[in-house]
C-alpha cells in the first residue's frame, strides 16, 4: 500500500514552510515531538471532507487493500463511523409505510443505539442467543432474525439491521446466512466490526463480515491493530446491491455527507498518518501464502504465539479459557485470539496463604491482577475477564500473563466443598453491603428512586456497564424486575453501572 499523506507530510516537513496559521503550537517539537507532524488542511495537504489530493489517493489505496467498494478513514472513532452507517441508510429514499424501522441487535454498543435514537427511527430489537454456561451473550441466530423481520415488515418500512459481530468477548454471528435473508428484502446490513479489524489480515480466522454480505461495515482500528486511539475506518462493500449501483452511489454519497456531519471540522493528521501506516503494515504482514506456498509476516508469527498460549492455559485447574465452540448452544464462530477467563462459582483468597476471601467476580480478579501482577485486563463481567491479545503481543508478553494466571489460579476455591456444603474454613467478606445495593438509586421519570421501588417506572437515561458498553435498560424503556435484578448482580460484583448513583 502506498503511504500518500505519510510520504508527503515527510516532504512538507523537509521543506521547513513557516506556519502563520492553525494549529497554535506552531509545530514547535521541543513542547512536544507529537507538534512536529500535527497539520492542518493547508495547499498541498488535501481537505478531509472533500479529499481531491494526498487523502483521496490514500482512501483509494485503503479500499484496494480491503477489496471494498469505498473505505473512509474516521478521525472521530468507530462511534462516527455508526452515526453515519444509520443516518446514510435510514434517512434515504421515500417512505413506504408510515414508520421506518430498524433491525437492532440489543447487545449493540451505546453508539448504535444512540444513533436510532437521534435518527427517530422505530427500533426492533432481536436478542442474541445466550450462552448459559457462562451467561455470556452469544450470537445472532439467523433463522430468529428472518421471524422477526417477516413480523416487523408488516408495520414498518425496514431500512436496515444492525448486528455486533465479534462482539466484546469474540463471538462472531453467521454474516453470509444473516446477509442472505436481509438482502432478499433489500434490507441493508450494517456491522458493527468495531473488535475486528484485524480478522481481513488473519487468514486463520473467520472472516471479516465485510466479505460475507455485509453491506457497511465500521472497525476500530485502535483495538486491535497497531494504531492510535480513536481511529477506525468504514468500509461499503461491493458485494450486494442493486444491479445499476444507483442505489449504491446514493448510499456512498450519504456517507460522505453524514462524515462530514459527525466529524470534527478539524481532522488530525496525526491520526490520518497513524491509520495510513497501521493498514498499511498490516498489509505487508497478512497470513498468507508466499511464492514457495510458504506462510510468513507477523500475523503468522502472532497465530502460534496465541495457539501455544492458548494450549498452555488448558494446565490452569480453576479458571478457564473458554473456547465458546464448546458449548452446548455455541455460536457460529468466535476470535481465538480474544482470551475470555472465567472463574465461576468461586471465591479468591486475599493471597496463597490467607484464609480471607471474596466471591471471584470479574471486578475483584481483574483488581488483583492488576495490583499484585501488573496486569491490566481490558473488561470484567460478572464472573468473568476479557483479555484482548494483539499482534503486537511478544512472547514474554504472553508468559507474564500465564505466569499472573498461574498464580492467581492456586488462590481460587469453589464456594462449596466436595460435600456440597459451604466451605467453612475462609472468613467470606462480601464485596459490596446488602445495605449500599438496596439504597442504589436510578433516574427516572418520577425523579430518582430506589432500585426498589423503579419497577414499572420509565427510565430517564440509558443504564449500562462500561465496557463494553451494552444497555441493561434503554431510555424510555419501562423498568422490570429482570432490570432491576441485574443491575444489582452487577453491583454485588462490585460494578457500578453508568446511570446508576449510590448514595
Amino acid at each position: 500500500m502506498k503511504k500518500y499523506i505519510s510520504d508527503y507530510i515527510e516532504s512538507y516537513i523537509y521543506e521547513n514552510k513557516k506556519p502563520w496559521h492553525m494549529p497554535g503550537h506552531k509545530r514547535k517539537e521541543e513542547l512536544n515531538p507529537l507538534f512536529k507532524k500535527d497539520f492542518t488542511e493547508v495547499p498541498g495537504l488535501d481537505d478531509y471532507h472533500h479529499p481531491e489530493g494526498i487523502i483521496k489517493k490514500s482512501q483509494e489505496e485503503l479500499s484496494k487493500v480491503y477489496g471494498s467498494y469505498k473505505s473512509w478513514y474516521l478521525v472521530n472513532g468507530s462511534t462516527a463511523g455508526i452515526l453515519t452507517a444509520v443516518f446514510s441508510v435510514c434517512t434515504d429514499g421515500c417512505i413506504k409505510k408510515e414508520k421506518k424501522g430498524i433491525i437492532v441487535a440489543s447487545n449493540c454498543h451505546k453508539s448504535v443505539h444512540n444513533a436510532v435514537r437521534l435518527a427517530g427511527i422505530s427500533p426492533i430489537y432481536i436478542e442474541p442467543d445466550i450462552i448459559k454456561e457462562y451467561g455470556i451473550s452469544g450470537d445472532i441466530k439467523a433463522e430468529k432474525l428472518e421471524k422477526i423481520v417477516e413480523e416487523a415488515e408488516k408495520e414498518y418500512d425496514i431500512k436496515a439491521c444492525v448486528i455486533t459481530s465479534p462482539t466484546y468477548e469474540g463471538i462472531i454471528s453467521d454474516i453470509e446466512k444473516i446477509s442472505e435473508i436481509l438482502h432478499k428484502r433489500k434490507i441493508i446490513l450494517i456491522v458493527d466490526e468495531a473488535h475486528g479489524a484485524h480478522l481481513p489480515f488473519c487468514s486463520f480466522l473467520p472472516k471479516s463480515s465485510l466479505y460475507l454480505g455485509a453491506d457497511i461495515v465500521v472497525q476500530s482500528l485502535h483495538k486491535t491493530l497497531p494504531s492510535l486511539t480513536q481511529t477506525a475506518v468504514l468500509h461499503m462493500s461491493d458485494f450486494f446491491w442493486d444491479k445499476e449501483g444507483i442505489k449504491r452511489k446514493k448510499i456512498g454519497n450519504n456517507i460522505r455527507k453524514y462524515l462530514s456531519v459527525f466529524q470534527t471540522s478539524s481532522p488530525s493528521y496525526i491520526f490520518l498518518q497513524a491509520m495510513e501506516k497501521c493498514v498499511a503494515w498490516c498489509d505487508e504482514n497478512r497470513t498468507e501464502k508466499d511464492a514457495k506456498g510458504e506462510y510468513d509476516g507477523e500475523f503468522r508469527k502472532y497465530e502460534e504465539r496465541v495457539k501455544d498460549f492458548r494450549k498452555k492455559a488448558e494446565e490452569l485447574k480453576n479458571i478457564r479459557l473458554i473456547n465458546f465452540m464448546d458449548c452446548k448452544n455455541k455460536p457460529f464462530s468466535y476470535d481465538e485470539t480474544r482470551l475470555v477467563f472465567s472463574f465461576k462459582n468461586m471465591f479468591v483468597m486475599k493471597d496463597e496463604k490467607s484464609r480471607e476471601a471474596v466471591p471471584a467476580t470479574g471486578e475483584t480478579v481483574s483488581e488483583i491482577l492488576e495490583r499484585d501482577y501488573g496486569i491490566v485486563i481490558e473488561m470484567s463481567g460478572k464472573d468473568y475477564v476479557v483479555a484482548i491479545s494483539s499482534v503486537c503481543d511478544e512472547i514474554c508478553g504472553f508468559n507474564e500473563l500465564y505466569f499472573a494466571l498461574s498464580s492467581l489460579d492456586k488462590r481460587l476455591i469453589y464456594n462449596y466443598d466436595k460435600n456440597g456444603g459451604q466451605t467453612e474454613f475462609l472468613s467470606i467478606k462480601n464485596i459490596m453491603s446488602d445495605e449500599t445495593v438496596l439504597n442504589a438509586m436510578i433516574n427516572t421519570g418520577a425523579g430518582e428512586l430506589c432500585l426498589c421501588k423503579a419497577v414499572g417506572k420509565t427510565a430517564a437515561e440509558d443504564i449500562f456497564v462500561y465496557p463494553p458498553g451494552i444497555p441493561i435498560i434503554r431510555e424510555g424503556e419501562i423498568i422490570t424486575a429482570e432490570h432491576t435484578a441485574e443491575i444489582t448482580d452487577y453491583l454485588k460484583a462490585g460494578k457500578i453501572p453508568q446511570g446508576i448513583r449510590l448514595n
